[in-house]
């Protein structure tokens, strides 16, 4: 048993060589698998300065600190981080009955973790593992079974997925449809009074400069000038082609300071980029205190604020949301001011939605590509007409509910799988499937 180690970064040239080092990211992507790549290399220079280790083909790396868990089989000679234990197993014990035996026993093994901050098993808890080993033949029987479920189960999956990816296609389509005007067309023929977009970007023009600070104010008459709202021969007659920050004030968000207790824990419902999904917000998961609010730079947004996340992990960076509450938000997250009445907040959901791709190319800065308040202000708008708007956004959500009883039906099957492919593991190992005989404690 072995432990790993990270050379420094503070070298380049132990950095980039022909020696794969699995990270704990590139233990989650193939969890329970074989790895044969990862996203780093080291080389013999990095191995050599530091305690890192070369391990052979078919030892067994189990996660051991923050995402605890993840078991590896190695595929070839690899070095691994701290963050994983690692065992090269003698001629009595499978690697692959000990892989899946840490699958079986994931639950055991977070539960034993220790830490505040970040929860470890530790080496000394590692070492005093028991396990209860069969016959070599019984132990290639259980891992026949398991392989053969967990290879069913893998296929099911993936045969259920690609509907889903089917349901995001339809969706976009029906957005891109909705966008066009082709959606409303015989709808917007068939209305005796024609209101225009232009006429009410009039409307909130005024609605907008008649309050707001100066600076604000600044904000939204240079883009006007900068980029004035136009006709345009693609879009019916009524539209208009726009930007986001011509429909009213966008702030961005603050957060208390967390080393005052006070500032927290109060009725304010304060929001994180993490929870801006494309949805409605009814709730947060944290709140800030009247307190916390009068001394800091967050502003109280009304319900029909629409949420644009600036910056974020995974698909979080250009996700939106609508507010169905008063509430405060974090700096990772902008806001766009709707209180004028004079435009539909779900139908600027669902173009920011329709264009989550090319917000997300909007985006600047070398480590993370985020969004600033001025970006989202410059970002293009279809605007149809408020009473066109409310009619796009009652077919949209038609087609979007049915979606989304579509999927929630998808994701129970795949979760009913899961439960099957960990009830046969523990059975497994229960000696439940594959009948028992004699064991050896190692």
């Amino acid at each position: 048993m072995a432990t790993g180690h990270t050379p420094s970064r503070r070298v380049p040239e132990y950095w980039g060589g022909d020696i794969p080092w699995i990270s704990v990211k590139d233990a989650r992507l193939v969890d329970g698998a074989v790895i044969y790549e990862t996203r780093e290399n080291t080389n013999r220079i990095g191995i050599e300065n530091s305690a890192a280790v070369v391990l052979p083909p078919n030892t067994v790396c189990l996660s051991r600190t923050a995402s605890i868990g993840y078991s590896v089989r190695l595929g070839r000679p690899m070095a691994t981080s701290q963050g994983f234990v690692n065992w090269r197993c003698g001629e009595e014990l499978l690697p692959e009955y000990l892989q899946y035996l840490f699958l079986a026993e994931n639950r055991f093994l977070k539960r034993i973790a220790e830490g505040a901050a970040q929860t470890s098993i530790y080496l000394p808890a590692a070492k005093a593992f028991h396990v209860c080993v069969p016959s070599l033949a019984m132990q290639r029987r259980i891992v026949e079974v398991v392989k053969a479920t967990r290879e069913q189960v893998a296929r099911a999956v993936s045969g259920l997925h690609g509907p889903q990816r089917k349901l995001e296609r339809l969706l976009q389509s029906v957005l891109r449809e909705a966008f066009s005007g082709r959606l409303t067309q015989e709808w917007r023929e068939s209305r005796v009074v024609r209101d225009t977009a232009l006429e009410e970007l009039e409307e909130i023009r005024q609605a907008v400069t008649s309050n707001g600070t100066s600076r604000e104010l600044r904000y939204f008459e240079e883009l006007i000038r900068a980029h004035p709202p136009s006709r345009d021969e693609e879009l019916p007659s009524s539209w208009a082609r726009t930007q986001i920050g011509h429909m009213g004030h966008i702030y961005r968000g603050s957060t208390p300071a967390r080393k005052e207790p006070a500032y927290w824990g109060g009725e304010i419902p304060w929001v994180s980029s993490g929870e801006v999904r494309n949805n409605v917000i009814s709730e947060s998961r944290e709140r800030i205190s009247d307190q916390g609010l009068s001394n800091s730079s967050c502003r109280l947004m009304p319900p029909g604020s629409v949420l644009v996340a600036l910056s974020g992990e995974g698909r979080t960076r250009g996700q939106s949301a609508v507010l169905d509450i008063n509430a405060c938000f974090n700096q990772s997250v902008a806001a766009i001011d709707l209180s004028h009445g004079r435009s539909n907040s779900l139908y600027l959901r669902y173009w920011l939605q329709y264009r989550y791709q090319d917000t997300r190319q909007s985006g600047s800065g070398s480590a993370q590509r985020g969004l600033s308040t001025q970006r989202v202000r410059e970002l293009p708008l279809h605007l149809a007409p408020l009473r066109e708007q409310i009619e796009i956004v009652r077919r949209i959500d038609e087609v979007a509910s049915a979606i989304q009883n579509a999927r929630s039906r998808s994701s129970a099957m795949i979760d009913s799988l899961g439960q099957l492919e960990r009830s046969v593991l523990r059975r497994a190992f229960a000696g439940e499937l594959v009948p028992t005989a004699a064991s050896t404690r190692l």
